[in-house]
């Protein structure tokens, strides 16, 4: 296909979903411009229009699903996505959490506008897609460690602290502040899953690591957790530190 008739077919989709009424033919023109559209910003305005404008929430996904093959680190498109976030409901989020972790790795900007998301909204499910996308795209940015701390630390839900202490485990940090926020994380859960979740990364992170020893063993001794959390708390602690089971006992 030549340059022309691919030029001529983004005008024709365009023109589809600038006239048409019937939803079907907009996804199919939304759907067409998702391969035709790289670096077309007639194609990425259009489609912008689109998901943010549309009443009919399958039109909208595939705006999205479009936007995430021809948008990659395009502020413009990342920016409206992110916006979105806090305002669709929750699968349409999952949506534009999934083409957000394909368009914004390591997209400093990106990162920026999650953390101030995080801090500026008190909604759970929101929280929930910002933390699964910064384990995607924050690797090795401080920005998005600092923000998925503070979702471990100030999240409501159980599974909001899962999905950020996941997420700092993608991101791979060993640092001590890191380190405190996981054990934060197995001090204050009573859920089986967020607790090994949390002390798996540990095992990889914080071997060797005294203090990490200390608060763990503090919170076995000290603190009523279930006893299936005990038990998989206690294996950790001697896998970072293999002098520990004489303090155990």
């Amino acid at each position: 296909m030549s340059y022309q008739q691919e030029q001529n077919n983004i005008d024709f989709l365009i023109q589809q979903l600038h006239t048409s009424q019937d939803n079907s033919v907009k996804k199919r023109a939304a759907e067409g411009l998702g391969v035709l559209g790289v670096d077309n910003s007639d194609a990425i305005n259009v489609l912008i229009d689109l998901i943010c404008t549309t009443e009919d929430e399958p039109t909208r996904w595939v705006g999205i699903q479009s936007l995430g093959k021809i948008g990659t680190d395009n502020n413009d498109v990342i920016q409206t996505l992110i916006e979105q976030l806090s305002t669709v409901r929750i699968p349409t989020r999952r949506i534009i959490a999934q083409s957000l972790i394909k368009i914004a790795v390591g997209n400093k900007q990106a990162i920026i506008n999650l953390a101030n998301l995080a801090h500026n909204t008190s909604d759970e499910k929101t929280r929930e897609a910002i933390a699964y996308i910064l384990g995607y795209i924050g690797k090795k940015n401080q920005e998005a460690i600092n923000t998925l701390i503070y979702l471990i630390h100030n999240s409501s839900y159980d599974y909001t602290r899962r999905i950020a202490v996941k997420s700092l485990g993608r991101i791979e940090d060993c640092s001590q502040e890191t380190i405190d926020a996981l054990i934060e994380a197995v001090r204050n859960t009573e859920d089986y899953y967020s607790c090994f979740t949390a002390v798996s990364i540990l095992e990889k992170i914080a071997v060797g690591n005294i203090k990490a020893t200390d608060n763990l063993t503090k919170i076995l001794l000290f603190e009523n957790h279930h006893h299936h959390n005990r038990k998989i708390i206690a294996i950790t602690i001697a896998k970072i530190d293999s002098n520990a089971i004489i303090k155990l006992a």
